[in-house]
């Protein structure tokens, strides 16, 4: 994760695109937030397969948000490069 957050912050640099929250950044959020919150009460292979199924539905989810709403929306072929790359890593 660091270094995609790191391509972001270049990328966002070197088109003077300012990264901001929106409603869906702020959805995500609470809902990695509700995830962590469940993980709390599980322990051992549990939290594992627990875990896991998370991850996969929140990489799962990232694909489509990339696919359906970033890519669409992307003018900026940095951005749209960006994006393509981020999306293959996820």
């Amino acid at each position: 994760h660091q270094a995609a957050l790191s391509k972001i912050d270049q990328v966002a640099r070197a088109t003077g695109t300012v990264p901001a929250e929106s409603e869906k950044t702020q959805e995500l959020a609470k809902d990695v937030q509700g995830e962590l919150e469940d993980l709390r009460d599980e322990q051992g292979e549990d939290f594992e397969a627990a875990f896991l199924e998370d991850q996969k539905g929140m990489h799962e989810r990232a694909i489509e948000t990339i696919d359906d709403e970033l890519l669409p929306a992307a003018t900026n072929p940095e951005i749209v490069q960006l994006l393509t790359e981020l999306r293959a890593s996820v």
